[in-house]
């Protein structure tokens, strides 16, 4: 049975494709080849469709030189249906051959190329066990989160992944949750290259760096873009947490901003530098391989500080406690206007994440701030949002005294 739900196939470290070979008996049409779009017209409804089946077109070679073509038709379709449905169409249906019967059972050929990748994996893996498909990419490699009753699955996973996905070379998966001060987690190669070499195109710009070396996250495209968007040719960014540049190098080569960037990576700081070479932007971005802190510190505590317009700090777990650097720390004859900042963050509540965020701000800069907005980003897990605050700095907060 096509549709069968039971784990007829044996687990084995290797995926054997050869295992998906089935055939299947299905209703079809006979038809005369001039009346092919006629009827698939005629019965659009009917066609063989089905979320187990894929990459198998509706019109299928019959034996050499015939002079008709093969429709195929779902399963359940009743043939009477499809013979009254013909004859109600005198004008087609007269050009039918009489003598021979033209709605008949046919078998089928499948493979493993017409089964989708939820249908091979629901295939082996034990149906107490949730199948996991989707995941994240990072050029060629793909990123699955896995959970510990995977493990004894992980590598066919990868490997079904890889086969259905052309553009996909590599699979990985975090050992564990924990993250080190880079933001970087360990990786585990479950199937393919062990290449984490890493090309990538994001908002018209080109991107290298080491996966396995630095932070990066293709689901922030949207954030990274939405961003980028709020500035314009005269604006000046300051990013705190740069990783290998998806916000500055944008806005540098898209906004014509300047942009200072810093990362306390080294690998992070050599792929930003590489980042901004290669899309000939390194005369805009200063990159910096600092504590966030000390980047701040240097860019403003000097005799020309430096003016920026825009803040980006993307740490979420902790950005929020980074503010305290911008007390009491803009010379006021360089800044007649404070920048904005873009803070993104976590948080735990949906309902209540504007007044919780706003709270937590105005605790670290020991003052109410005016006119902040705080806009979802996406969701990370059921209990955890990623979402971007961005304001203006107080006056009383943020200049020298």
């Amino acid at each position: 049975n096509s549709n069968s739900n039971s784990n007829s196939i044996t687990i084995l470290q290797d995926l054997k494709e050869e295992d998906f070979n089935e055939e299947i008996l299905i209703p079809v049409i006979k038809t005369p080849k001039k009346l092919i779009t006629k009827i698939i017209e005629l019965f659009e409804n009917f066609l063989l469709r089905s979320p187990d089946i894929v990459n198998l077109k509706f019109v299928h070679e019959a034996e050499p030189n015939a002079e008709y073509k093969l429709i195929l038709l779902n399963s359940n379709i009743n043939k009477e249906q499809v013979l009254e449905k013909l004859k109600s169409e005198s004008q087609i249906y007269s050009q039918f051959p009489v003598d021979s019967e033209f709605i008949v059972n046919h078998l089928i050929k499948l493979n493993f190329d017409n089964r989708p990748t939820d249908y091979i994996l629901r295939k082996l893996i034990p149906s107490s066990i949730d199948i996991i498909s989707s995941f994240e990419t990072i050029g060629h490699i793909a990123h699955l989160n896995l959970r510990p009753e995977h493990e004894n699955y992980k590598r066919i996973i990868g490997q079904v992944l890889i086969k259905k996905n052309k553009h996909i070379k590599t699979v990985v998966t975090k050992t564990t949750q924990i993250e080190n001060q880079f933001r970087v987690l360990p990786l585990e190669i479950v199937a393919g290259d062990s290449n984490l070499q890493v090309q990538l195109a994001e908002n018209n710009c080109v991107f290298r760096f080491n996966y396995a070396e630095v932070f990066w996250n293709s689901r922030l495209e949207f954030e990274h873009r939405r961003i980028v968007n709020l500035f314009n040719s005269t604006d000046v960014i300051c990013d705190m947490f740069a990783g290998v540049g998806p916000f500055v190098i944008p806005a540098a080569k898209k906004r014509g901003c300047i942009a200072y960037a810093n990362d306390l990576n080294p690998q992070s700081f050599k792929y930003l530098k590489e980042n901004a070479e290669l899309n000939a932007v390194a005369h805009k971005v200063n990159c910096y391989n600092l504590d966030a802190r000390e980047f701040i510190r240097t860019l403003l505590n000097c005799e020309n500080a430096i003016v920026f317009t825009h803040v980006i700090m993307n740490l979420p777990a902790l950005s929020i406690e980074f503010l305290d650097v911008f007390k009491n720390i803009f010379p006021r004859e360089r800044y007649v206007k404070l920048p904005k900042i873009h803070c993104l963050c976590f948080t735990k509540s949906k309902e209540n994440f504007y007044e919780e965020i706003v709270q937590r701000i105005e605790s670290v800069l020991g003052s109410k701030i005016e006119n902040i907005t705080v806009h979802v980003v996406r969701d990370v897990s059921p209990k955890k949002f990623h979402v971007c605050a961005t304001f203006t700095l107080p006056d009383l907060v943020a200049y020298k005294i």
